[in-house]
């Protein structure tokens, strides 16, 4: 194969940056929304996030618990109660 056309196939295109919107929600702690709600993780800890396309980290998420799967379970089921639940019974 010609080296020019594996270089180029292992090149990605150049990534745009990321807008202001888009800094300012990545500025902030990471959180869980859970519920309708942004809360933060139990544990206080984070994961780091990388694009596959480059392995560069590109930010960093909140690291959910057992208890909050839990709590977001209950909250999905509450939720499809809710949704399936007929005007007159909500």
């Amino acid at each position: 194969m010609n080296a020019n056309l594996i270089a180029s196939a292992n090149s990605i295109a150049a990534q745009p940056s990321p807008s202001a919107a888009v800094n300012k929600f990545l500025a902030l702690k990471p959180r869980l929304f859970i519920n309708g709600e942004w809360v933060e993780a139990r544990s206080g800890k984070t994961i780091k996030v990388f694009d596959p396309a480059t392995g560069r980290e590109i930010g960093q998420a909140a690291d959910a618990t057992i208890s909050w799967t839990r709590t977001c379970r209950s909250a999905a089921t509450s939720s499809r109660v809710w949704g399936a639940s007929t005007a007159g019974w909500r």
